[in-house]
């Protein structure tokens, strides 16, 4: 395939309006992107300091997207264990994160 210069120039300009000049493809500009990764790291941290029960619990769930018998299943746990652990791990989650915030 043969791509002339206006063809070029046509890709490039529709490139730039597209990405909101400055902004990658995700449409995130670069400080966004860099505060998405902070968000992100902070977030694995917080994971990482649960206790072992709560974290697997978490992870079964919310990221491998497990439904709580499969989760009971796993951990030869009640599934009104799975769902307080659950519980558990997101508010510790969410205190880790809000207080690391202020």
């Amino acid at each position: 395939m043969l791509v002339s210069i206006e063809d070029l120039s046509a890709t490039e300009s529709a490139e730039i309006e597209l990405t909101d000049g400055g902004a990658d493809a995700t449409g995130l500009t670069p400080e966004a992107e860099l505060i998405a990764k902070a968000d992100a790291e902070q977030l694995k941290c917080a994971i990482a300091a649960l206790p072992l029960v709560f974290r697997e619990t978490l992870v079964l769930r919310d990221v491998q997207g497990l439904n709580y018998r499969e989760i009971a299943d796993i951990t030869g746990v009640p599934i009104g264990t799975v769902m307080s652990r659950l519980a558990r791990a997101r508010r510790h989650l969410f205190k880790a994160i809000g207080a690391k915030k202020q």
